[in-house]
C-alpha cells in the first residue's frame, strides 16, 4: 500500500469584515467599547460601519479634533495630508474638516469603505469627491505599486499615522517597545513618510518606550532634532502619545 504523505500547512487567516453596528452583534470582548460608541463617533446612530479590529483601533471623535486643529494651527498653509493605515475614518474625517486634500491609506479595503460609509454621515458626497482619495495599498511595500498616486499628488504638507499597535494587548506589556509597531519599526516608518514630508504625526501606545522615540527621532532626522511629544487623554482616560516632527510642531508655545 502506497504510503500517504501529510504535510501541516498554515493558512494565513482572514480578516474579521463583519459589520458590527448593533448592540446584538457585539462579542463580548468588544463591550466595552460599545458603551463608548458616542465617545468614538458622535453620530454613531446615523449609520456609523465598524469592523472587529475597528472598535478598537479607531481614535476617538474628541482626540481626532484636537489633532486636526493642532496640526492646522502650526502649519495654516498646509493643504494636503495623508492618513496612514485610516481604518474607520476617525482621523479622516476630521481632516476633511480642516484640509483641502486628504489621502487616506488602509491595507484592507473593507477598512476603505468604513472610511467612506462614516465620512459621508459627516460631510456630504460633493466635499468628499473635491477633497477625498482613498488608496488601497501595502504601505512599507515598495513593490506596491498601488501607492504611486502619492507621488503624483503634487506637494504633499502632512504625514499622519495611527499604525497597528498589535490589537489590546499592548497594554500586557509595562513598556511598549517600538519595534512592534506594524507594518515597520518606527524608525524605519519615519523614513518611509519622510520621503513625502518632513512634517509628521504618529499616534502611538501610551506605554511607547520615550527613550526609543528619541533615538528614532535623532537617526532619522539629526542628533539635534527635536519631537514634540503630546499625553492625549479623552476625559480621565490616557489614550495614547501623539507625536509630532516638524520645526513648526516643535517650536510651537501656548501664548
Amino acid at each position: 500500500m502506497q504510503e500517504s504523505h501529510i504535510e501541516d500547512t498554515e493558512l494565513e487567516a482572514e480578516p474579521n469584515t463583519e459589520i458590527l453596528n448593533r448592540a446584538e452583534v457585539i462579542p463580548p470582548e468588544l463591550k466595552k467599547y460599545w458603551k463608548s460608541r458616542y465617545k468614538l463617533f458622535n453620530r454613531f446612530d446615523d449609520g456609523i460601519q465598524l469592523t472587529y479590529e475597528l472598535w478598537f483601533s479607531v481614535t476617538p471623535e474628541a482626540l481626532a479634533i484636537y489633532t486636526a486643529k493642532f496640526i492646522k494651527h502650526c502649519y495654516p498653509e498646509a493643504h494636503t495630508i495623508v492618513d496612514l493605515f485610516c481604518g474607520g475614518g476617525g482621523n479622516t474625517i476630521q481632516f476633511l474638516k480642516q484640509f483641502d486634500k486628504v489621502i487616506g491609506i488602509d491595507n484592507q479595503q473593507m477598512h476603505l469603505d468604513c472610511t467612506l460609509n462614516n465620512a459621508l454621515i459627516y460631510a456630504d458626497s460633493q466635499v468628499l469627491t473635491e477633497k477625498l482619495v482613498l488608496l488601497n495599498g501595502n504601505w512599507g511595500d515598495d513593490e506596491d505599486e498601488r501607492l504611486n498616486v502619492l507621488n503624483e499628488s503634487g506637494k504633499i504638507d502632512i504625514m499622519f499615522g495611527s499604525p497597528p499597535w498589535g490589537g489590546p494587548d499592548y497594554t500586557s506589556s509595562e513598556v511598549y517597545d517600538v519595534d512592534w509597531l506594524a507594518p515597520l519599526p518606527l524608525a524605519d516608518l519615519l523614513r518611509s513618510m519622510k520621503k513625502y514630508s518632513k512634517n509628521i504625526v504618529l499616534f502611538l501606545p501610551r506605554n511607547t518606550n520615550l527613550k526609543q522615540i528619541e533615538k528614532a527621532t535623532s537617526k532619522v532626522f539629526g542628533k539635534d532634532s527635536q519631537v514634540r511629544i503630546t499625553r492625549s487623554y479623552v476625559g480621565a482616560s490616557l489614550k495614547g502619545l501623539l507625536c509630532f516632527w516638524g520645526d513648526e510642531f516643535c517650536n510651537y508655545s501656548r501664548k
